[in-house]
């Protein structure tokens, strides 16, 4: 009896994720809103569950505080996420790194300030005082903390502008074309997203201020998973642009393919995380 109630605690101790393995739990981060996520996502997520064999359900969040306390909690078996995200779940929340993203016919992504092209705005420096909208909140990588990044490097403090956020990078794009805010913190490659063209004209923007290129948003799974299943994870993520069914559930989710990957790619990530946030990972 002392032994089957030490087991039962145990057991109750681990996350729903990792205490039922028949069943995988997939966490995307919020970067467009959920419907869409849902819509661009579904297919690739019936796409893996098909090729484990197994059930993998699809979690979404409203916002990027609802992915963190999802992720923090160890709700997530499987996540794609953020550069932040990824490094925070592999030091704190034992997470290893598939692979990243390879769309819109690149392999790397960059954090920008965009303004209107009338705005009148020519540097960073002229944002002194005026409004920017930052898509995600504090923990979007290329929205908040790569952005702002180049605003510390242009000599601007904290401060020394109207710091807002918004729900998601697509919403910082928006309200900056409709004049509502002065400029949004955003990744450059949210202007190339469907979404946003078929809403605005993205002619009328400009990157005010560019990053360098970095390596593009990652996918990540649980060590807790048995080292079997994380390799059959790995193996089908990676090679889903070989078969017609895997280039089909890409393409509904608007990805070239997912490409390998190796931790050491995110120390760019790592400095300027730590300048930022101060944080060390």
């Amino acid at each position: 009896m002392r032994i089957l109630l030490i087991f039962f605690l145990l057991l109750s101790s681990l996350s729903p994720a990792i205490a039922d393995e028949s069943s995988l739990t997939f966490g995307i981060f919020p970067r467009r809103n959920a419907q869409v996520t849902y819509e661009l996502f579904s297919p690739l997520t019936d796409y893996l569950s098909s090729e484990l064999g197994r059930p993998v359900t699809l979690d979404i969040s409203n916002n990027f505080e609802v992915f963190w306390q999802k992720l923090t909690a160890g709700k997530f078996d499987l996540i794609h996420c953020n550069q932040y995200h990824y490094l925070a779940a592999r030091k704190n929340f034992n997470f290893e790194l598939i692979g990243t993203n390879a769309e819109f016919g690149k392999t790397t992504i960059a954090g920008s300030i965009i303004v209107r092209k009338d705005s009148g705005f020519n540097s960073l420096k002229d944002l002194k005082g005026k409004t920017i909208l930052f898509g995600g909140g504090p923990s979007a990588m290329q929205g908040y903390i790569v952005a702002t990044y180049l605003l510390r490097q242009a000599g601007l403090a904290s401060g020394d502008y109207k710091e807002k956020y918004a729900i998601n990078p697509t919403n910082a794009i928006l309200a900056t074309y409709y004049q509502q805010v002065d400029a949004a913190g955003s990744a450059d490659n949210n202007l190339q997203m469907d979404r946003v063209k078929n809403l605005i004209d993205v002619s009328q923007l400009r990157f005010l201020a560019l990053s360098q290129q970095l390596p593009q948003l990652p996918w990540a799974v649980s060590r807790f998973l048995s080292p079997e299943l994380r390799m059959q994870i790995h193996e089908i993520l990676i090679t889903m642009d070989q078969t017609d069914k895997g280039r089909a559930a890409l393409h509904a989710a608007s990805l070239d393919k997912i490409i390998p990957a190796h931790d050491r790619d995110f120390d760019p990530f790592r400095e300027i995380t730590r300048t930022i946030r101060g944080e060390q990972f």
